[in-house]
């Protein structure tokens, strides 16, 4: 018997943790330029019920965040002196918002969000653009000797999402733990780069471990229809690959650029926070109000009374709905948060 008990007890426990986990859609774009057609861009990531997308190629100047809908976009740009070029961004939904407990803006390239989804340690969230190969190659090594500078400064506990275009090709050689074969076999310069920032800091590539259709792991496709993957979506050591349910390029989003949006499914243990609307309960304890809900009770059920000829369930509709409408006339309602962790950010 003690044996069997054990055994419910372990499965109790299995069942416990998986509630507590819930599925976090997080991707990469190059959306080419998010200005004017902004609406497009967040249409496609609402569409696609993303919570967590990292945007490249914004030439969006300056740095700061600003409110889209449901949608929040921080953003790392160009001076406002400056042509407007790259610029790197980070959307997220609304009910994440709470969990963020710091930004750093290190360049046009470069932007660094951190927020909390595991209980146990925070996410570093890295959003990317890399210089493509009509750029001199000094600007790709400080690119490289930047982002290293940032994985540097991160603890060695804490998990990492580096998400964006690297205009790199890794080809499809197998490096046990960083890459597998799912990939196109060709590989350039700044992919050997990439790949070996992926070595030294211990980092998986997911888009390669994925057997998906060709149309679903390609990420890119120039004006004479050749086709290529350089946009990643990678993960540290402290993220374990049972945790990512899936990475894919998704065809179906389309906003006006030649890039596709990478996806991944990953499962957190911090539940988003969402505001639900409740009956004011605490005001009970209040002797006029209690008075004022029996007066609007008595009005609304003189107003939609309960008649011989109505059935069971219209009778209960009726009674149902004469409380409901009266205490909330006469108790008000509240809002309150559901889920996620207490925000300590001052």
């Amino acid at each position: 018997m003690t044996g069997l008990n054990n055994d419910n007890l372990a499965r109790k426990k299995r069942i416990k943790r998986k509630r507590k986990t819930t599925l976090l859609r997080i991707g990469c774009w190059n959306v080419t330029s998010f200005n004017n057609k902004d609406q497009e861009i967040l249409l496609e990531i609402k569409g696609h019920k993303l919570d967590i997308c990292a945007l490249s190629e914004t030439k969006k100047k300056g740095k700061g965040n600003s409110k889209y809908g449901n949608y929040i976009l921080i953003y790392s740009g160009k001076n406002k002196n400056e042509r407007a070029t790259s610029g790197v961004g980070l959307l997220l939904h609304e009910s994440y918002e709470n969990q963020i407990s710091n930004i750093i803006y290190v360049n046009d390239r470069i932007l660094q969000v951190t927020i909390n989804l595991q209980k146990s340690r925070p996410t570093h969230i890295i959003s990317i653009y890399a210089p493509d190969s009509s750029k001199t190659q000094a600007d790709i090594d400080i690119f490289y000797q930047t982002l290293q500078t940032v994985l540097d400064g991160i603890p060695n506990h804490d998990e990492i999402i580096i998400l964006g275009d690297f205009n790199a090709r890794i080809g499809d050689e197998l490096i046990p733990g960083i890459k597998n074969r799912f990939n196109a076999e060709t590989i350039n310069e700044s992919g050997e780069k990439m790949i070996q920032l992926c070595i030294l800091n211990e980092l998986r590539i997911n888009n390669t471990f994925y057997p998906h259709k060709p149309q679903h792991k390609y990420t890119f496709e120039n004006t004479r229809g050749h086709k290529s993957t350089i946009d990643y979506i990678i993960t540290n050591k402290n993220i374990h690959p049972t945790r990512i349910q899936d990475t894919r390029s998704l065809t179906s989003a389309n906003a006006g650029t030649n890039h596709q949006l990478v996806m991944a499914k990953m499962r957190t243990t911090i539940q988003p926070i969402k505001e639900v609307s409740k009956l004011n309960i605490e005001s009970l304890s209040d002797e006029s109000t209690n008075c004022l809900y029996q007066q609007r009770l008595r009005e609304k059920i003189a107003a939609n009374n309960i008649q011989e000829t109505d059935d069971i369930e219209t009778a209960w509709t009726k009674l149902r709905t004469n409380i409901l409408q009266a205490a909330e006339e006469a108790r008000g309602r509240r809002t309150i948060k559901k889920g996620g962790r207490i925000n300590t950010k001052s």
